[in-house]
């Protein structure tokens, strides 16, 4: 898994090109409009100190994406915070 950062949502929606050597499935790793939800997630989490977003990556491809739903706080269940797109 490789860190999601809102430049690599750019590129997964087609708007830059990213210079990791990362390629994506055809057709893309999820529909437009759930890549900008998670996006807006991602970028949440990381307002907040938290980097818990990531690109599930197989043989340098992005398969998924898996992501907390939320900041979490002390006594979350981390089991029941996250999301996994693929």
């Amino acid at each position: 898994m490789i860190e999601a950062t809102d430049e690599a949502f750019q590129w997964m929606l087609g708007g830059c090109e990213l210079q990791n050597g990362l390629n994506l499935p055809e057709g893309g790793v999820d529909d437009p409009v759930v890549l900008g939800i998670v996006r807006k997630i991602t970028a949440q989490l990381h307002a907040a100190g938290c980097r818990g977003s990531w690109m599930i990556v197989v043989d340098g491809e992005v398969v998924g994406l898996c992501s907390y739903r939320r900041p979490v706080s002390e006594g979350d269940e981390l089991l029941h915070k996250y999301i996994v797109n693929m």
